[in-house]
């Protein structure tokens, strides 16, 4: 995938009406793609501190994040594209 077609997924909207995320979702997409807090927050550009206040539920991604986030749930081999 080209880094054009990221852009390109990042732009498309979110298949999710809410578009929030849950903090379970957060741990269960990192450990779904193997990746410990440090290598995921490293991937998506976020202090370790992020990934942990959004994994126990004290904080909520930033848009940023947050459409990163569905771009890995919807298509987890955009991972290879952010590292």
């Amino acid at each position: 995938m080209s880094l054009f077609q990221v852009f390109q997924l990042v732009r498309t909207p979110a298949s999710s009406s809410s578009g929030a995320m849950r903090a379970r979702d957060v741990v269960d997409l990192r450990r779904s793609l193997g990746l410990t807090q440090r290598t995921f927050a490293r991937m998506l550009n976020v202090s370790i501190k992020s990934v942990q206040s959004w994994e126990q539920g004290s904080r909520q991604p930033s848009q940023a994040a947050l459409r990163l986030l569905q771009l890995l749930r919807e298509r987890p081999a955009a991972l290879a594209d952010l590292g």
